[in-house]
């Protein structure tokens, strides 16, 4: 599901229904660290994950932690099988 306006896909189309909201909201979440500002308090929650370093992902099965729910899968996929 290709979004009208910027062109980003989406697998499912309430993912693409959710990010039309940020083309017709005004942005005012500002990021803590620098001067980006998003629509939506998720995305700005998930891109001060990367300035902070902050790993809230953690393996279940070792002691490995992660910044990222799709780096926790891809660690979990190449140390544990």
């Amino acid at each position: 599901y290709p979004c009208g306006v910027c062109q980003r896909s989406y697998v499912t189309l309430s993912s693409l229904r959710r990010h039309a909201n940020v083309h017709s909201w005004r942005r005012r979440y500002p990021c803590r660290y620098c001067d980006k500002v998003f629509a939506l308090a998720e995305y700005r929650t998930k891109h001060e994950v990367w300035h902070t370093g902050e790993r809230r992902y953690q393996c279940l099965l070792c002691w490995e932690a992660c910044a990222t729910y799709y780096s926790l899968k891809a660690h979990q996929r190449a140390a544990h099988g």
